[in-house]
């Protein structure tokens, strides 16, 4: 058959099936259906956990009929202010109903502080024996339950909720005060025995309470959310029983214990709340389009596309910390530039299990090891695709931090009315058996690129910080009063305010730092992801904290790098070099002599021989050198860093030490290493406790309640002398997952005349510490330290030689 034919019986048969196929019915593709939207619709319960941070005024007066027994309670009675702190925990049942995007409601909360202080202040001319002195007495404040019904509004943009709220409080607190007996010398420290448990008062107040915080919800019916409350209680006003105080007589305020005191106490308070929630409420179908009609099985659609991330804020937050959960580092960026110049000794260790990926050293960010945008911040991911974040990123700033509570439980008390805690000298936990939050801090940072060679660059660094570790870095000057006069338990400080300033092609580089900083030496940080465990050595507890002033660090070589650098002393501020005047004080006032210019004051009230000061009001603000020579081997098994640290005359000051250090670290192999430290510090002319005139005059640091200790010399015949430590101290550390890191810590501390732990003696302390990194932006340290006092008791406030403290943190990366 032709080939012509053939093709024209082909087109004959298919004809049929084309026909068929064009009389089938039309029809559209079936709809697809919007996305299932959250809804806050309906009931939820939930619990949550928080810490709570509150401020008391007390105004105390006396009822004491006009001539009998006046100015008990001081002139024109006494006025104190007092810090209570503490872990709340607590249950909430709340309702919802969303309009569109916007969102109202209701809760009722039932929650239980602990916030707690104890402080002992002077009050009452109860010592008749000394003219004008005031008798002291401790304050003990302790809240407990509160009740608050709120109202709620909020914007939702899907599932995350913002919103605010506001409503009323109840809440109950118990004021003690703990009288002591007549005094029994002319000194402040001369007291009999304080009668405890006396003028106990539940208060119970209403107030109001505002606030707002964020919401996500990571399932349909569990949310989680992140809650600031404000709360102010109002005031109360309560009248003690005169029969149980102390003063006049063995039991009572005046003879027979017929009058009592009237306190005025008004109560606000900030807090932070964790919650977790239920949902009862089922989230609303799907708005589905019209069924398709009936008809022949359509062909199968491709697959769809995976849903879009979250487009919310706090969606992108939540993703950030649960795509990294179960790594102990972050996941590689292979498009980022390199972080390392290639012929640079390799990083030695990672990040996690470990605090650093450099073996430390202070003063500057790694030579050749530097680049921008480099830390892996969960805030700065969540930010990324927002105006805000493209600008932070387009310039190389990033803001990131940490939240960092722990607590400690130990075989250590504090005595009533003392201000150091009897976890002292042990460091960073100074009191026993409590929850705190230890910082939380915020990084606002500008990284310079120090891995390129061809072009200046530049950074800079602040880092506001809130907790129980301020009490370290404060620098006398600087916010001190919270610690100097205050006393409280948690303050504010920003440890590291620099610019930096980055010239290629000197050598390996040179990086200029100018503002303060961290002190130079040590193998430990005051910042808690900058250490192996959550307790700090001894160590690192009493030597430099911070120094202001111009740093350079140079890289000679690959191996070898040096640093110079000139400040104005240490752990203290510039306007400290001016001068002073003090008066001379009363007589019994227990304050030291220092070197200065002096003024004797005749008889009269003063005690023979007491002096007025005049002089610089820190001696030890003066221009200090610091200078220190780093080497490290080509792979990065080795490292020794020795320093000079803010070196001058040495006369005593706030803490004008004079600190010579080396540290040295060593690599077993990819899971072993040990790290070791020695310093030794000195000051000269430091007031001599043993001294006869030691309490005769006043100095620059008398009106100081956490001042710079007196040393106790071997000899009474002189007013001052040297004081003198050593320490040594070493780290073993085994990782044994690339997310699990232990710690072994051992240490000699001798402090050779008491002046830095206030106890002329020497300590041994050994630790041992787990790291586990849940993810690279959470860690839990759990540890067990024992610490020994040799020659003298330390601990409990000078009545234990020894301390056994359990202890753990959460660091929470944002």
């Amino acid at each position: 058959m032709p080939r012509g034919a053939i093709s024209w019986a082909a087109l004959l048969v298919a004809l049929p099936s084309v026909a068929l196929a064009a009389d089938l019915p039309k029809t559209k593709a079936p709809p697809v259906a919007p996305p299932l939207m959250f809804s806050w619709d309906g009931v939820y319960v939930g619990a949550m956990v928080g810490y709570g941070f509150s401020t008391v005024n007390e105004t105390g007066f006396d009822p004491y009929p006009a001539g009998f027994v006046p100015n008990l309670t001081g002139p024109g009675g006494f006025q104190q202010s007092y810090s209570p702190r503490g872990l709340q925990t607590g249950a909430h049942v709340g309702y919802l109903k969303q309009f569109g995007h916007f969102v109202l409601g209701a809760e009722a909360d039932v929650d239980y502080a602990t916030n707690h202080t104890a402080k002992t202040v002077y009050g009452g001319s109860l010592n008749f024996a000394m003219p004008g002195g005031y008798a002291p007495f401790q304050t003990s404040m302790q809240d407990n339950w509160r009740v608050s019904v709120v109202g709620k509004a909020g914007y939702a943009d899907d599932r995350a909720l913002y919103y605010a709220l506001g409503g009323v409080v109840n809440g109950g607190n118990s004021v003690q005060h703990n009288f002591w007996g007549q005094p029994t010398a002319f000194t402040s420290f001369g007291y009999t025995t304080m009668i405890p448990n006396n003028d106990i008062n539940n208060i119970e107040r209403f107030g109001w309470t505002v606030g707002g915080g964020v919401e996500y919800a990571f399932t349909d019916q569990w949310s989680a959310n992140l809650e600031y409350r404000h709360n102010d209680f109002g005031s109360a006003t309560v009248t003690s029983t005169g029969n149980q105080q102390v003063g006049i007589g063995p039991n009572s305020l005046a003879p027979g214990g017929i009058f009592g005191l009237t306190y005025k106490v008004r109560e606000t308070e900030d807090n932070i709340r964790l919650g977790i929630n239920y949902h009862i409420g089922a989230p609303e179908a799907p708005v589905l389009a019209e069924a398709a009609p009936k008809g022949p099985t359509a062909p199968k659609a491709a697959a769809e596309p995976p849903p879009p991330p979250d487009p919310s804020f706090i969606g992108r937050l939540y993703h950030a910390y649960k795509d990294e959960w179960g790594l102990g580092t972050p996941a590689d960026d292979p498009s980022a530039p390199p972080s390392r110049r290639a012929y640079f000794p390799p990083a030695p260790v990672t990040t996690g299990p470990y605090p650093f990926t450099e073996w430390p050293f202070g003063g500057a960010n790694a030579i050749g090891a530097t680049v921008p945008n480099s830390v892996d911040s969960p805030l700065m991911k969540a930010l990324a695709p927002t105006a805000v974040g493209q600008w932070l990123n387009d310039n190389h700033i990033q803001i990131y931090g940490w939240v960092n509570p722990g607590f400690n439980i130990s075989n250590t008390h504090t005595l009533p009315g003392q201000i150091t805690g009897g976890n002292f000298p042990a460091a960073y936990s100074y009191q026993p058996n409590v929850l705190q939050l230890d910082q939380i801090v915020t990084i606002i940072e500008r990284l310079p690129d120090t891995v390129q060679q061809d072009h200046i660059d530049w950074g800079f660094r602040l880092s506001p910080l809130y907790g129980e570790t301020y009490r370290y870095t404060t620098a006398d000057g600087f916010f001190s009063k919270q610690l100097q006069k205050w006393n409280l338990f948690a303050g504010y400080d920003a440890p590291m305010i620099y610019g930096e300033l980055y010239i290629p092609k000197i050598m390996e580089g040179l990086l200029l730092r100018l503002g303060r900083y961290i002190s130079v030496p040590d193998t430990e940080a005051q910042l808690a992801p900058n250490n192996y465990m959550y307790s700090h050595s001894m160590t690192y507890g009493y030597d430099n904290y911070t120094n202001t002033g111009l740093i350079g660090t140079l890289q000679v070589t690959k191996n070898w790098m040096v640093q110079a650098g000139i400040t104005i002393g240490t752990d203290s501020m510039l306007w400290n070099a001016r001068n002073v005047h003090y008066n001379a004080l009363p007589a019994g006032a227990p304050y030291s002599l220092l070197p200065g210019v002096w003024q004797t004051v005749p008889g009269g009230i003063f005690m023979a021989g007491q002096s007025a000061y005049w002089g610089q009001n820190d001696p030890g603000v003066k221009p200090s050198f610091t200078g220190c020579i780093r080497y490290q081997s080509d792979d990065a098994y080795n490292a020794i860093y020795s320093c000079a640290n803010s070196i001058n005359n040495g006369t005593f000051g706030y803490n004008n030490l004079q600190q010579f250090t080396t540290t040295a670290y060593h690599k077993f192999n990819e899971d072993w290493h040990i790290t070791f430290e020695f310093w030794h510090m000195h000051e000269l002319n430091t007031p001599n406790a043993a001294s006869p005139f030691y309490g005769a005059s006043p100095y620059m640091f008398f009106n100081l309640t956490n001042g710079p200790n007196p040393a106790q010399c071997v000899s009474s015949l002189n007013p001052t002398c040297t004081s003198r430590e050593w320490s040594i101290l070493s780290y073993l550390n085994w990782k044994f997952s690339p997310q699990d890191n232990i710690s072994w810590r051992a240490e000699y501390f001798n402090d050779i005349t008491g002046q830095r732990t206030g106890y002329k003696t020497s300590y041994f302390n050994y630790a041992m510490g787990w790291q586990h990194w849940l993810t690279p932006t959470i860690t839990i340290r759990p540890e067990v330290a024992f610490y020994n006092s040799l020659k003298t008791p330390a601990f409990s406030n000078g009545t234990q030689s020894h301390a056994t403290i359990f202890s753990a943190d959460l660091i929470w990366h944002y």
